[in-house]
């Protein structure tokens, strides 16, 4: 912009100068044109990054790029919260709104749920309708039977929408085995987070410790973390724990008394040792 500029002629100071402008401004106003698309690059690589590392795959479906998969993940926001590509759906505004009449059975645009991710959605319509072959040969399958593009473009959202929230679930498995099997009264076994998921929260944890406010209940809540990370105890065992249950004494390691144990079927209170082999002893 700053070389444009001197491509004016010599009248240009003039009429800057009639304009009640002065001929630094358009130079600073260059420079800082230069500065923001610097910062814009700048944020638009540290966004592709943050998405890569939260769902690699999620980029990698066609017409789905970096700002597109960031509105995405904001809305589904974390595991658990949308328990179905339906829900999913709902939230986006990709649901099929019934809009028959008389003899014609058709379904009309949603005009509701989270603008921000129908808009996002929308893009990704809009570019494979461009270049993806098998978008184009499902428009042209559904245009010679009678569809209208506002039609296929809602089939299509819908499609996206669920192919996207596989992607999503699929980045976080381990989370979504734990939230489906809460409510399951035949589930035997709760998948737990994997070890590198923990130590990375449990150092997280630790790290808090020599900025925090409050350094007692900091304190408090990573020991029981750790101690139930390490020992398997439940909630309810670790808050009733005490300094006198800890025993040094026994055992290798020392042992924990469990005051609070689950009693024989699974009913009442039963005391019990918990072996302290991998708890840290320092």
């Amino acid at each position: 912009m700053v070389e444009g500029i001197g491509a004016y002629g010599a009248g240009l100071a003039e009429r800057l100068l009639e304009a009640g402008m002065t001929v630094v401004e358009p130079s600073a106003m260059a420079a800082r044109i230069r500065a923001l698309d610097v910062e814009l690059r700048d944020n638009r690589k540290a966004l592709a990054e943050l998405v890569e590392t939260t769902a690699p795959k999620l980029t990698v479906a066609p017409g789905v790029g970096a700002v597109v998969a960031a509105s995405v993940l904001i809305a589904w926001s974390h595991p658990g919260r949308l328990r179905s590509e339906a829900a999913f759906a709902a939230l986006a505004g990709t649901c099929p709104i019934p809009a028959s009449s008389g003899n014609t059975v058709r379904h009309r645009l949603n005009r509701g749920g989270d603008r921000r991710l129908n808009r996002a959605l929308t893009t990704v319509v809009i570019v494979r309708m461009r270049i993806d072959p098998a978008t184009r040969a499902y428009i042209a399958r559904r245009g010679a039977e009678g569809r209208t593009t506002k039609e296929i473009m809602r089939s299509l959202k819908r499609y996206i929408t669920r192919q996207l929230f596989r992607i999503l679930t699929a980045a976080h498995q381990y989370l979504t085995d734990i939230e489906a099997s809460r409510d399951r009264k035949d589930a035997k076994l709760r998948i737990p987070p994997h070890r590198r998921y923990v130590e990375t929260l449990l150092a997280g944890c630790a790290q808090e410790l020599a900025t925090c406010r409050k350094f007692a209940p900091t304190a408090r809540n990573y020991t029981a973390s750790r101690l139930m990370a390490d020992t398997g105890l439940r909630v309810n065992e670790t808050r009733h724990l005490d300094l006198a249950d800890i025993r040094w004494e026994l055992g290798y390691f020392g042992k924990l008394h469990v005051r609070m144990g689950r009693g024989r079927g699974g009913r009442g209170r039963a005391s019990g040792w918990c072996h302290c082999s991998t708890v840290p002893t320092g």
